[in-house]
């Protein structure tokens, strides 16, 4: 039996990142943990599920029938782990899935940070619980804002000797630009920067770094 740990901030998160592999994962057996910062329960991007951009760049049917009745209907998400209590670690978990997501601020507006998934990226604790799994783990991968999180103690990402890839940055500055004037950063984890960039910055060499899918940049 493989367990899992799904690392989630309290809103904001894609529903489709974490949906479709929570349903497809679980049908196959595998026991995954819901953990955030607290153990509060999450909310997804609901600009991803309602509303005006849903109907055009959010998460398709099946999408919402998994985060609908398959992850949100779970106890794991109702009553999640928390990721800042002292005994929990990340070494009893075989794989650590963490979903990306956009949505800017949410209810609880001092509290928690500009964007959803910067709870994530900016946590040094959750930093630290990566880190001691790191020497351990085969498969190296995913999304930019793991990318962003995965740093150690020296203030190196434990990616630096890595090669690495991101969106194209010509792709992100379209994402903004299409859509600046209605949803304003939406597509910004950190305002006025892009995520090519910000991951690029992990690396010790730019060579490391190699242009996603569809880089018409050459």
């Amino acid at each position: 039996m493989t367990k899992a740990a799904m690392l989630l901030p309290n809103y904001g998160f894609d529903p489709t990142e974490a949906a479709i592999p929570y349903k497809y994962l679980t049908e196959k057996g595998w026991v995954i943990d819901i953990v955030t910062e607290s153990g509060k329960s999450p909310k997804a991007d609901q600009m991803m599920l309602t509303g005006t951009l849903a109907s055009l760049l959010g998460a398709k049917a099946a999408a919402k029938d998994a985060y609908t009745n398959s992850l949100s209907a779970s106890t794991s998400f109702k009553e999640p782990k928390a990721w800042n209590d002292p005994e929990f670690s990340l070494t009893q978990y075989d794989v650590v899935i963490i979903p990306g997501g956009h949505e800017r601020r949410g209810e609880n507006k001092e509290d928690e940070p500009s964007k959803g998934v910067r709870q994530i990226i900016e946590s040094r604790h959750l930093r630290s619980l990566l880190s001691e799994i790191w020497p351990y783990t085969r498969d190296k991968d995913g999304s930019s804002d793991k990318k962003m999180v995965t740093k150690d103690e020296t203030g190196n990402s434990i990616l630096y000797d890595r090669k690495m890839t991101t969106l194209p940055e010509h792709l992100e500055r379209l994402a903004h630009s299409l859509t600046g004037a209605f949803i304003g950063d939406y597509y910004r984890t950190y305002p006025g920067r892009y995520t090519a960039a910000l991951v690029q910055e992990c690396l010790a060499t730019p060579e490391q770094y190699l242009p996603g899918l569809l880089n018409l940049t050459g």
